[in-house]
């Protein structure tokens, strides 16, 4: 239904302009000027087919850029959306609790391997993205003992401390998760970046 009315809508549109030219081309037959009234074949085919590219480009080739478009925003979404809860992991590092560390850490690592899913699912040849993949499947299995793992040999500080489930991390572990997500962001970046440009 509003697929008629929208065609309704052009038509009604074009009615009006062709009525303003021709109001238009009343107002300016004076005396003053000559005008050929007749108008050759070839002219007539011309003007048709200019109309035509003009609507068809308008029309189709304005719809499918815009498609592209929306296709490459939802990719970048996704990318955003996988990376959204590390950035919250690496702003409140030492006041969180090992709970929400694990479970940001996971919402972010599902999230990445459906991207990944999706990316190669739809737009693989479009998108080159392997070496990317690689180094941010290194870069999460990195990750995780950084986050959870307790060094075998004590030391003091310890590497991380969990005390009534929160965590608490030695600054020395700390400079190394940070390093950690700047490379995972750095990666994102360069992701979106290629989405971007296919």
């Amino acid at each position: 239904m509003p697929m008629k009315k929208n065609k309704i809508i052009n038509i009604i549109i074009y009615i009006i302009i062709f009525s303003i030219g021709c109001c238009c081309g009343k107002l300016i037959d004076w005396g003053y000027f000559v005008l050929n009234k007749e108008i050759s074949i070839i002219d007539a085919i011309s003007l048709f087919l200019t109309i035509g590219c003009a609507i068809y480009i308008s029309k189709v080739l304005e719809k499918e850029v815009q498609d592209v478009r929306i296709e490459k925003e939802m990719f970048i979404s996704q990318v955003e959306n996988t990376e959204s809860p590390l950035v919250e992991l690496g702003n409140k590092l030492n006041s969180t609790t090992y709970t929400e560390v694990i479970s940001l850490y996971s919402k972010s690592n599902i999230t990445r391997h459906k991207l990944f899913k999706k990316i190669d699912s739809f737009k693989k040849s479009e998108f080159k993205v392997d070496d990317i993949k690689e180094v941010l499947d290194t870069n999460y299995k990195r990750l995780k003992p950084l986050l959870t793992d307790t060094s075998v040999m004590s030391k003091s500080p310890p590497d991380i401390e969990v005390k009534r489930g929160k965590i608490t991390y030695s600054p020395e572990r700390i400079v190394e998760i940070q390093e950690n997500l700047q490379t995972i962001q750095d990666e994102f970046f360069k992701l979106k970046i290629i989405i971007n440009r296919a």
